[in-house]
């Protein structure tokens, strides 16, 4: 009975022991399967882990990196314009991953992310490849594109216009090519169509109705029809209007404007010059006959206050209208605001004397024998007033005069008691050596009220 009792002992123990080492052995390799398990899943894409379009389930990190470079190589891409496609592959512009840092990133939080399609904003691309490619497309050649083109201003010839504005198809080249180059880098999309049209430019962007254009227009077109006729001595007229002003017209950074300020002194130096030049004939109002001209001779020259006159004329400009007028003097050329002169006709032999206006004097005269000692026409002033003196040659005659009053050189006016009748045609072939006869009368009524600033127009009507 003992003896079974030991033998029943021992069998279980050896049970028992056995069952120990299943379990010891079972966890063993629970463990084992656990740590398999853990690097596995830990070194590879769960199921259903899609990246870049390519199925990377189960796969490594490398086996991924590998297959989606590959896939990725025949993945399309379309160029999408107006009226045409062109198709190309990833392959053609060498398009890999930039390393694997992002499928490590990926590999690492994919447990803890429920999110299973990924795309890799991370790669390479051989940007020479996609210059090369686009260049090529015939859409993106200048030649085959129009600019939109901004309305601006033009002066054709003395208006200025507003050129209409041009709508274009315009795709700048270097923007495309960016453009496609950080696409292919940054997407992750597969098999995708650009629409290159969002890059085109159509439209300008100033039109024909900007406002500031149309105020640039309008202000230089007020300018350039003011029109300023000034009337000079001899009775031209010299004009500053858009023939010249239109020279005037500058333009920078896109304004345009009249520089009247930098222009406006050499017309001032061409107007004093015109006054110079109109000085050698001046315009006198006749009595009775209406307009004459006749040489300047002794004449003061006129002379243009240069200050007024440029402030007057930059007053005026912008007036959009025909202005007649005469140039701002400091000293007035002689038949202008004329109150007291002398008048000499010698086809009708006729002296007239104004005084304040007023003709207090006309009579009869004998001017120079005509075509021997023709008295000179012109304008002159008196250099002197003598009374009881001789008049003479020293060679030929010497007369006793009353009144003497010289003008130029040894012409004068003085009165000729030696003659009974003045006027008519006796100049002709009875006329004086060049002086104006008068009238005992006449010549005291000149010789009281004639004096040195009294112009003297000497004159044939």
């Amino acid at each position: 009975m003992a003896r079974n009792r030991s033998l029943g002992k021992k069998k279980s123990y050896r049970k028992k022991s056995w069952l120990l080492h299943f379990v010891i052995m079972f966890f063993i390799a629970l463990t084992i399967l656990a740590i398999t398990t853990f690097h596995y899943v830990n070194t590879h894409f769960r199921e259903g882990t899609f990246i870049q379009g390519v199925d990377c389930s189960q796969l490594t990190i490398e086996q991924a990196r590998k297959k989606i470079e590959e896939e990725m190589q025949n993945q399309k891409i379309t160029f999408k314009f107006l009226k045409a496609e062109y198709t190309a592959t990833y392959g053609q512009f060498d398009v890999t991953l930039n390393g694997t840092g992002a499928l490590e990133e990926i590999m690492q939080n994919q447990y803890s992310n429920p999110q299973v399609e990924y795309f890799l904003t991370d790669k390479n691309v051989d940007e020479e490849k996609v210059i090369s490619y686009l260049s090529a497309i015939p859409e993106l050649q200048e030649e085959n594109m129009t600019k939109p083109q901004n309305a601006f201003l033009e002066l054709r010839g003395e208006k200025m216009v507003i050129v209409p504005e041009v709508e274009g198809h315009w795709i700048e080249f270097d923007e495309a090519c960016d453009f496609v180059i950080n696409f292919l880098k940054e997407s992750g999309n597969p098999n995708h169509t650009l629409d290159m049209e969002r890059l085109m430019y159509c439209l300008p962007d100033v039109r024909s109705n900007n406002t500031e254009l149309v105020r640039q227009q309008q202000e230089i077109n007020r300018i350039l029809n003011t029109t300023i006729n000034f009337q000079l001595a001899d009775g031209s007229i010299y004009t500053l209007d858009s023939n010249t002003m239109k020279d005037w017209v500058v333009e920078k950074d896109g304004v345009y404007s009249v520089d009247i300020e930098g222009n406006l002194p050499t017309f001032i130096e061409n107007l004093k010059n015109a006054i110079n030049n109109a000085n050698e004939y001046i315009r006198f109002y006749a009595t009775g006959v209406g307009y004459v001209q006749v040489p300047s001779m002794e004449a003061k020259t006129p002379i243009l206050d240069e200050e007024k006159q440029e402030e007057w004329i930059i007053s005026q400009l912008g007036n959009n209208k025909v202005i007649d007028t005469k140039p701002i003097y400091s000293r007035s050329p002689v038949n202008e605001q004329l109150s007291s002169w002398v008048e000499v006709d010698i086809t009708r032999q006729k002296v007239f004397l104004y005084v304040n206006g007023e003709c207090i004097l006309e009579t009869d005269c004998v001017t120079g024998t005509d075509g021997v000692h023709s008295t000179p026409t012109g304008v002159f002033f008196l250099n002197n007033k003598v009374t009881d003196t001789v008049l003479t040659d020293n060679k030929t005659y010497a007369s006793w005069v009353m009144y003497w009053m010289p003008f130029y050189r040894g012409y004068g006016f003085h009165d000729a008691n030696w003659r009974d009748e003045f006027g008519g045609s006796i100049y002709k072939t009875s006329g004086s050596h060049g002086c104006i006869n008068l009238p005992h009368d006449a010549a005291e009524i000149m010789f009281q009220n004639i004096n040195y600033d009294m112009p003297i127009f000497i004159y044939e009507s």
